[in-house]
């Protein structure tokens, strides 16, 4: 897996709906992460509505990974996982108040 930091002001356009195979993905990828913490194994699906569009966002709850993307490894939490609808994984992570973006590439 890799993870190719994005711009600030990366934007995309998001499918309303993430695929069961995307997800499985996804579970896939954060299974690769570099967890430091991690209360619960407890992910949820989200659907998120801001200015009038709508997507799913797959949170994991309370998740803390490091990222040696950023900051000589820097510990983030995830914020979530989105489909572009080209079909590509975008990692939400933040540490308040910088939010990032990666493209994920399994």
């Amino acid at each position: 897996m890799q993870l190719i930091k994005l711009s600030q002001d990366y934007t995309a356009d998001f499918k309303c709906e993430i695929p069961e195979d995307t997800k499985n993905k996804i579970y896939e990828m954060f299974n690769q992460l570099n967890v430091v913490k991690y209360h619960s194994s407890d992910h949820e699906i989200v659907d998120v509505n801001l200015t009038g569009k709508k997507w799913e966002v797959l949170y994991p709850k309370r998740m803390f990974a490091q990222f040696s993307e950023i900051n000589n490894g820097c510990i983030l939490q995830i914020s979530g996982a989105r489909v572009t609808i080209d079909n590509e994984i975008i990692l939400g992570a933040h540490r308040y108040p910088q939010f990032f973006k990666f493209k994920v590439v399994l």
